[in-house]
């Protein structure tokens, strides 16, 4: 007898009723009762945003610090850049107490990259545990932060 076997990765858009059951399931509260029908439009809605795959309804042009300064970039991706420029300037400030400087970028669940930088040394993107960065930073955080 042979194995079926399948190629690829199984499909994860919810269906419309899984969708919006799981959705309301947050508004089980008795106190929502008399906003059901508010609820449902906002159920709706929040389908039809996950039906069209608006990930980022909200975005503006990328601006001049990019190589596409036309490219339309999600809002909050542009504002946790600019808080990333800003701890950035604050690890370089020579003036200021020695830190690290840790962004986590999630390529996905099982190797998240690390980019670490300290104020001596050249950028450095590595696949870490969480385990082993925390080896690597216990006790070199300072007292106002990263």
């Amino acid at each position: 007898m042979k194995a079926d076997s399948s190629k690829g990765m199984p499909g994860t858009r919810l269906p419309e009723q899984e969708f919006k059951r799981r959705f309301l399931d947050q508004y089980i509260d008795p106190a929502f009762d008399s906003l059901r029908a508010e609820l449902e439009r906002i159920a709706a809605a929040a389908w039809d945003g996950y039906r069209e795959s608006r990930k980022s309804p909200r975005t503006r042009k990328a601006g001049p610090c990019f190589y596409d300064p036309d490219y339309e970039l999600a809002d909050d991706w542009l504002e946790a850049s600019a808080a990333i420029g800003t701890s950035q300037s604050q690890h370089d400030d020579v003036g200021g107490p020695d830190r690290f400087l840790v962004i986590n970028v999630w390529m996905n669940e099982i190797y998240p990259m690390w980019v670490v930088r300290t104020r001596h040394s050249d950028c450095h993107t590595r696949p870490v545990l969480r385990e082993r960065l925390h080896e690597a930073v216990v006790g070199a955080v300072t007292p106002s932060g990263v």
